[in-house]
């Protein structure tokens, strides 16, 4: 095949995944998507903050696994409630646009994975499960926070990532 033909063989199939990349974007820009049926969050009343405030600390005695897992569910669901910060994202600040294509997914998990242990969200929520469970399943606390640095060392490869010992 000359090169004149793979060459307009490749320009084609460029062009083509740019009209489908340009109709995608399109697409996601344009779609409206339906108004929430209802909070994504209840809000409890001020008269239940008290209530809840002695209901986010697990027992202090071990027990099983499930009945830890139970309590946990539902002391996370108590602490998310009470705790709230009513905002799941930053508005990244980049240099260059590639940065803030970079940022994008970061923005939408609200994980940074490069400050593991002062970021907000699901990072904060997994530090602390690790500490309780490892607490609830008798480890000593040098064990769990072990566990911890081997999640924060391991979380540099991508936000989720890592292993618990």
């Amino acid at each position: 095949m000359p090169l004149n033909e793979q060459q307009e063989q490749s320009d084609e199939r460029t062009f083509e995944i740019i009209l489908e990349a340009r109709s995608l974007l399109s697409q996601l820009l344009t779609t409206d998507l339906p108004a929430p049926s209802g909070p994504i969050v209840r809000k409890f009343d001020t008269h239940k903050i008290q209530e809840l405030q002695d209901n986010i600390r697990p027992d202090d005695h071990p027990q099983g696994l499930v009945p830890s897992l139970r309590q946990a569910t539902i002391l996370f669901e108590n602490h998310m409630r009470l705790t709230h910060p009513h905002c799941f994202t930053y508005i990244p600040a980049c240099l260059t646009p590639i940065a803030s294509l970079g940022n994008f997914p970061t923005s939408i998990w609200n994980v940074n994975s490069t400050d593991w242990d002062t970021c907000s969200g699901p990072s904060e929520i997994q530090k602390t499960m690790i500490l309780w469970l490892g607490a609830q399943l008798g480890l000593h606390q040098v064990v769990s926070r072990y566990s911890i640095w081997s999640f924060q060392s391991q979380s540099a490869l991508g936000a989720g990532s890592g292993s618990i010992f």
